[in-house]
């Protein structure tokens, strides 16, 4: 377990390659939510709760790179900044790992790895990236 945030609601923790998030509030939404991670590389949404064929409204883009930073956060020596919509829960994969899971990833965009996309720190915008 990377963390209990009871105050939150949030819980992360790792699953082999896979980084869970679970945002548990019944009405609180967080952006720019810092989550520790042991992986230096960009994240990606794997699946998520909140996705319209799980009857959710479709609010996280499966499309953008989460960039990881060199800022520890919960016992982790990486971390990244997520916008959480309430009763959402989350899977993340390292890139480096995200072409094996590949079949996995719920996108619609099929060419996502040909266009990389990562998501900037301050901003909702995405801006393209070279790999």
């Amino acid at each position: 377990m990377s963390a209990q945030r009871f105050s939150d609601k949030v819980v992360v923790f790792e699953r082999g390659k896979l980084v869970l998030v679970f945002n548990f509030h019944p009405n609180q939404s967080y952006e720019n939510y810092m989550i520790g991670t042991h992986w230096a590389s960009s994240h990606m949404v794997l699946y998520d709760t909140d996705e319209a064929r799980f009857g959710g409204y479709s609010r996280i883009d499966h499309e953008l790179l989460y960039e990881s930073h060199n800022e520890p956060a919960m016992n982790r020596k990486h971390s990244l900044r997520l916008y959480l919509p309430s009763r959402v829960g989350i899977a993340l994969i390292p890139l480096e790992f995200a072409e094996e899971y590949k079949k996995y990833i719920s996108i619609p965009n099929p060419n996502l790895f040909d266009e990389l996309y990562i998501a900037p720190k301050d901003k909702q915008e995405a801006k393209p990236i070279e790999i």
